[in-house]
């Protein structure tokens, strides 16, 4: 008989020990969840200001050239189309602190010890965690060379031997860098958008393991 009770007990101790790490891997996968949501919310708001900030280059520049009429506000670096590329600079630091973060937390989906859920669905969010960072990397580093030549396109129009041809030239140069950016930009929001839908997938799986 106290065999027997001795059997129940460890069984019941077993159960017990099971069900704690079910409910440690649902909470680790729903807290790395959160972290991920908080970082994509803030990337994505960045990336639609850094558009709303390029929007506003060309009516910046527009005033630019009405109120200076020898452009010496381009050649000293005062003009508004200035501030507008620093704007957009920092808006690119913030995201390239958030491309770490994203890295980070591949990290920790790729370490849980997944029993509640699919192991095929959180390998998919750390993967595409992984992809993303590398995305937004990408992007990142061919805006802030855009924008560096941006810069230097503007300064150039101050300069005493700016001609019309320099006007001419370096618009369609900062046009064809601009192409290569928004396409980087494509790749990023598609990036964005298949995280989301793997996210949706595994918060389901979530409510229906607690559920059971």
């Amino acid at each position: 008989m106290g065999m027997r009770k001795i059997n129940i007990l460890s069984g019941a101790a077993l159960s017990i020990l099971l069900l704690s790490a079910c409910n440690n891997d649902i909470d680790s996968i729903e807290q790395a969840l959160e972290e991920t949501e908080e970082t994509q919310e803030s990337a994505v708001s960045d990336l639609q200001q850094l558009v709303e900030l390029e929007s506003q280059l060309q009516d910046a520049f527009n005033t630019d050239i009405s109120e200076d009429e020898d452009l010496s506000s381009f050649a000293d670096g005062s003009a508004t189309v200035f501030n507008n590329i620093d704007e957009r600079k920092q808006k690119l630091e913030n995201l390239e602190s958030l491309s770490n973060e994203f890295s980070e937390q591949r990290e920790k989906f790729a370490e849980i010890d997944v029993q509640s859920v699919s192991g095929e669905t959180v390998n998919s969010v750390a993967d595409r965690l992984g992809s993303l960072s590398g995305s937004v990397d990408e992007f990142t580093s061919a805006y802030d060379v855009d924008l560096d030549q941006q810069a230097d396109y503007f300064e150039s129009l101050g300069q005493d031997d700016a001609t019309y041809e320099t006007f001419e030239n370096g618009i369609e140069s900062v046009n064809e860098s601009r192409e290569t950016t928004q396409s980087l930009l494509v790749d990023v929001d598609t990036e964005l958008a298949d995280l989301q839908s793997l996210k949706d997938e595994l918060s389901s799986q979530l409510d229906a393991a607690a559920n059971e």
